[in-house]
């Protein structure tokens, strides 16, 4: 019973660290985004958005590596496979739902 619940609150710390991580990051856009348009940057010109939105979903894939690698980092700890690189190919093929080829979570 003890190993389930320490098994569910590392999960759930790492879910909240991905949580995080993806508010700051939401976040910086949206205040971007405001500053933007209080100056009148934002909202007239096609090119100008299509620059803004372009850096918008770059910078939200940007905070999905450290995503990764703060799974792939539990799996690494909490003996769910082999090594670190196999912890972080495992997490990434997971997150981009493609899957990890060949890497098998330990049954612990």
């Amino acid at each position: 019973m003890i190993a389930v619940l320490n098994c569910l609150l590392v999960g759930l710390a790492a879910t909240l660290g991905t949580i995080v991580i993806h508010g700051l990051v939401v976040h910086t856009i949206i205040m971007e985004m405001r500053r933007d348009l209080q100056r009148g940057l934002l909202g007239g010109r096609f090119r100008v958005n299509l620059t803004f939105v372009t850096g918008a979903t770059l910078l939200t894939f940007a905070a999905i590596l450290p995503e990764v690698a703060l799974w792939a980092l539990v799996l690494d700890l909490c003996g769910g496979v082999g090594d670190f690189g196999a912890a972080l190919y495992y997490s990434a093929g997971s997150y981009t739902t493609v899957g990890s080829a060949g890497v098998v979570l330990s049954p612990a």
